[in-house]
C-alpha cells in the first residue's frame, strides 16, 4: 500500500449532498443536525466550478473554539502545515442504527488543518469533482466498523474523524482501497466536461428566437446541459446576441458554475452597455459567491437606469449586512421603502437590523 494517505470522515446521511431539499433532507447526523434538520455537510457532493467542497465537525474545545484537525497525522505531514495534499478521503454515514457504511470518497484531496470558507461554504477537504464518487444509496453496503465494537484502533471512534494509522486498522484500509480503485458503477454526483459546456443542438429552427425559447423551456424543467445545446446554437448563429449570452449566464449560475456565469454576463453586457438584466445577474452572483463589493458595483449600476428596482436596494442592504456596515444597510432600506413604503421584505429586514 506504502504510504497512501487515507482519511475517514462521518457526516450525516443524504441521497445526493446537492443541498438540504424537501426531496432530500439530512439525517443521522448528530445533535446539530437533529436539532436543526440541516448541516454543512449538505453540500458536500455539489459541483462548484468543478470542485467539491467537503466538511466534516470537528471537536471544539471548552472556550467554543474550533480545535485543529491533526494533519501530521498523515504521512509526510508535519504539525507546521496548513494543509495535506493527495489525501484519499472516505466519507462514512450510517445507513442504519450502528451501521456506518461508505457513502463515497474524494481522491487527491486536500485537506485542511483548520476550517477555510469560499463561496460561503465552510470546508476542510477539497477535491475535484472528477476526483468524486458519491455511491448510489444501493451501492452503500461496505460497512465500517466501530471502535466500540471491533476494540481500539479497529474501527471509527466518537469522533468524526479517523485516520485509521494503527497497525490493527491497516487491513481494512487494504479492502477500502482496493474497493475503491476496483468500483466502476454509477456515481450521483454532477461531473460536467467541457464538451458538456459547449455542445450544440441539431435541430434547426428559422428564427434564432426559437432557439431561446426552447432553452428557456428545458431549463425551467431542470434540464440545464440540453438547454445550452440550444443557446449555443443560437450564438453559434449571432454572436452579438446579448440575451443569449445572458440566459447562459443564468443556466451556468444554476449548475453553481460561477466563473463561467461571470463570463457570460460580463459579455452581455459588453455588447449592451445599458442591459440592467445582466448587471442584475452578476450582482446576484458576486453576492452568492461572497464578493459583496463588486456585488454592489452591479446593483448600482442596475439602480442607474432603474431607480425603481425594489429588488437591487434589497440585494444592496444584504451585502452591507454581510460586510457588517448596519449604518449603509439601514439607508439603502430606506431609500427602497420612499419608492415602495408597503415593501415587506424591506420592511422585515429593517425590523432585524433594529432587534
Amino acid at each position: 500500500m506504502g504510504t497512501t494517505r487515507v482519511l475517514f470522515c462521518n457526516i450525516g446521511w443524504m441521497k445526493y449532498y446537492n443541498g438540504n431539499t424537501d426531496e432530500d433532507k439530512i439525517s443521522s447526523g448528530g445533535a446539530y443536525v437533529d436539532e436543526y434538520k440541516d448541516g454543512v455537510e449538505t453540500c458536500n457532493f455539489r459541483n462548484i466550478n468543478g470542485y467539491h467542497f467537503g466538511y466534516f465537525s470537528t471537536k471544539t474545545s471548552k472556550n467554543g473554539k474550533e480545535n485543529q484537525l491533526h494533519i501530521e497525522r498523515l504521512a509526510g505531514v508535519t504539525d507546521r502545515d496548513s494543509l495535506a495534499n493527495n489525501v484519499l478521503v472516505i466519507w462514512v454515514a450510517k445507513k442504519e442504527k450502528d451501521k456506518s457504511v461508505i457513502i463515497g470518497w474524494y481522491k487527491n484531496a486536500t485537506v485542511y488543518r483548520y476550517y477555510q470558507e469560499n463561496i460561503n461554504l465552510f470546508y476542510n477537504v477539497k477535491a475535484q469533482a472528477k476526483d468524486c464518487i458519491l455511491l448510489p444509496i444501493e451501492k452503500r453496503n461496505f460497512r465500517i466498523p466501530r471502535a466500540s465494537i471491533e476494540g481500539k484502533g479497529k474501527g471509527m471512534g466518537r469522533a468524526n474523524v479517523w485516520f485509521a494509522d494503527s497497525p490493527e486498522a491497516q487491513g481494512l484500509v487494504k479492502e477500502v482501497i482496493d474497493y475503491i480503485n476496483s468500483y466502476t458503477g454509477e456515481r450521483l454526483n454532477k461531473v460536467y466536461s467541457e464538451k458538456d459546456f459547449v455542445a450544440k443542438t441539431d435541430e434547426v429552427f428559422n428564427d434564432i428566437k426559437d432557439y431561446s425559447d426552447k432553452a428557456i423551456e428545458l431549463f425551467e424543467k431542470g434540464k440545464e446541459l440540453e438547454a445550452l445545446k440550444y443557446v449555443n446554437k443560437g450564438i453559434d448563429l449571432d454572436n452579438l446576441n446579448s440575451d443569449l449570452y445572458n440566459l447562459k449566464g443564468r443556466i451556468f449560475l444554476s449548475l453553481f458554475q460561477y466563473n463561467k456565469a461571470l463570463e457570460m454576463f460580463e459579455k452581455a453586457t459588453e455588447i449592451d452597455p445599458k442591459f440592467y438584466n445582466a448587471y442584475f445577474n452578476k450582482a446576484i452572483t458576486y453576492e452568492q459567491i461572497g464578493q459583496y463589493k463588486k456585488a454592489i458595483e452591479n446593483y448600482d449600476i442596475v439602480l442607474s437606469g432603474q431607480k425603481d428596482d425594489i429588488e437591487c436596494y434589497y440585494g444592496k442592504a444584504i451585502c452591507y449586512y454581510y460586510l457588517e456596515d448596519l449604518n449603509r444597510a439601514l439607508k439603502v432600506i430606506n431609500a427602497g421603502l420612499l419608492i415602495s413604503p408597503d415593501d415587506k421584505y424591506l420592511i422585515e429586514f429593517k425590523d432585524s437590523l433594529k432587534a
